[in-house]
């Protein structure tokens, strides 16, 4: 049995999925740190949100692992050899990636409940090109 709602609670969702979209990040643990990655690009000057791209992604977790080895050399930690921060960066990167999935998937799910529903998404999720069939 499938709850009515008559676009209400769905409504409000997706009200509040389209005001945050371009705030929402990914949070992955590994080993002692917590990494924070966005999931849309915010430093693009658009009307729209646009998802980070891979290699963006990439950067901004090497950033953070680098900022992390400062602060260790700060603390008088012992530093992070070369090699360990490779593998560190890649089963970050991993990490990061398979969430992200995990998130774009659910965010096409809610928009494909809206469309089939027939709800109005807001066009700060939607791309010129869907809207207007150029760019």
């Amino acid at each position: 049995m499938t709850a009515v709602d008559a676009g209400g609670l769905s409504k409000q969702l997706l009200s509040n999925v389209c005001s945050t979209i371009r705030n929402l990040s990914i949070k992955v643990n590994i080993r002692d740190l917590t990494l924070e990655c966005p999931l849309f690009d915010n430093e693009l000057q658009s009307s729209f949100a646009v998802p980070i791209r891979e290699d963006t992604m990439e950067n901004k977790v090497k950033d953070i692992l680098r900022e992390y080895n400062e602060a260790r050399e700060d603390r008088g930690l012992v530093l992070l050899t070369q090699r360990e921060m490779g593998e560190w960066s890649e089963e970050a990167l991993n990490a990061v990636k398979e969430k992200a999935n995990f998130y774009f998937e659910a965010i096409g799910r809610i928009f494909l409940h809206c469309v089939v529903q027939g709800f109005a998404i807001p066009l700060n999720c939607i791309h010129p090109f869907v809207i207007q069939g150029t760019v």
